[in-house]
């Protein structure tokens, strides 16, 4: 069974904190990759993966990263 990440980011309720869904062949959403955005001191966006929900990986804990 292949799986594929979605290339929509979705918002959640934490500044800053993003997901996106993994879907099998037959689009069923499967699992989650929860990603943190943020700036350095030159202003540049950054985007970082932080892991997926089936690893115990939540909005919580990206929230604590950013």
């Amino acid at each position: 069974m292949a799986k594929k990440t979605l290339p929509k980011r979705h918002t959640t309720n934490s500044e800053g904190v993003y997901y996106k869904e993994i879907v099998s062949d037959d689009n069923k959403i499967v699992d989650k990759i929860y990603l943190i955005r943020w700036r350095d001191e030159n202003g540049k966006e950054l985007l970082k993966t932080i892991g997926k929900y089936s690893e115990g990986i939540r909005e919580a804990f990206c929230k604590k990263k950013t």
